[in-house]
């Protein structure tokens, strides 16, 4: 399988904007900020209980040995942000995005 290198830090069409999220955690996931996430969202307590769940079977679960090539052992999950929140509010117009 042939491999390609991307620079994604380089971008030659001359128009981005500055990242300004209202929220942005450190980086990995652990209970404290799944329970925060879930109320900055006004989630009720059986999605909050149902993503604690799943957080502790994903903490519990080896990464495959199958596929990716050996790959997805240099995951590092710790170096990863898993919630960013953009914005305070919300849009309905197309105009606004």
């Amino acid at each position: 399988m042939t491999t390609v290198d991307i620079d994604l830090g380089s971008y030659q069409l001359g128009w981005s904007d500055e990242e300004k999220p209202v929220f942005k955690p450190e980086k990995g996931l652990d209970e404290n900020l799944i329970r925060q996430m879930s109320d900055m969202k006004g989630e009720p307590e059986w999605m909050l209980k149902f993503r604690l769940k799943a957080y502790k079977r994903f903490l519990a679960k080896p990464n495959p040995t199958w596929g990716g090539g050996g790959r997805l052992e240099s995951i590092d999950y710790d170096d990863i942000y898993y919630y960013v929140k953009p914005t305070d509010g919300t849009v309905d117009d197309w105009d606004m995005v």
